[in-house]
């Protein structure tokens, strides 16, 4: 193409170009996505709470307590952000990190503490007999535990990480247009 091509084409490209959109747009779509997120975290951690309290499960408790709270203060946080109040931003963001926090918390305990002994003797007793039948000695079912381990609480810490780290990323990044639109306000 010559030069006087190449410049037309750049035009073209440059006017296909979506503009930013507005700090109003983007405070209404972080109100959106913190609302729904926050109630989805505090629906699923505050009956997996009941239960574990129910199971005497002290630590699970715990856990999903924290996991509760990460979801009401996002709630909060974006109610915060509905009245007005700069605050919420903070909120939102903090949320992520204190579920990352526990989530990655917990995994790696759960990674660490792996005890074998205690898995197995959790399994019904017709599966077990079912694997050992098949000629899994004692030490392949502990490393096929062990591996099954790795990759489960493996795939919740990235999951953790991509969905918890992205939505900090996108609220940190929203942070300046949704300030400005609450100062439109």
């Amino acid at each position: 193409m010559d030069v006087i091509g190449d410049e037309l084409a750049s035009q073209n490209h440059d006017s296909l170009k979506k503009p930013p959109p507005l700090p109003r747009d983007t405070l209404s779509k972080v109100q959106k996505i913190s609302i729904c997120n926050g109630w989805s975290i505090a629906l699923i951690g505050g009956p997996a709470t009941l239960v574990t309290l129910v199971m005497g499960d002290w630590f699970s408790s715990l856990i999903g307590t924290l996991v509760t709270l990460a979801g009401v203060i996002e709630i909060n946080g974006s109610q915060l952000l509905k009245a007005g109040d700069a605050r919420g931003c903070d909120r939102i963001k903090g949320a992520q990190l204190l579920l990352m926090a526990v989530l990655c918390g917990y995994c790696f305990f759960q990674i660490v503490n792996f005890n074998f002994h205690e898995m197995l003797a959790t399994l019904p007793a017709d599966t077990r007999s079912l694997v050992f039948s098949l000629g899994v000695g004692e030490a392949g079912m502990e490393s096929l535990l062990r591996q099954m381990y790795l990759v489960v609480y493996g795939c919740v810490i990235l999951a953790s990480l991509l969905h918890q780290g992205g939505l900090f990323l996108y609220y940190h990044r929203s942070t300046k247009a949704v300030l400005t639109a609450l100062q439109e306000q």
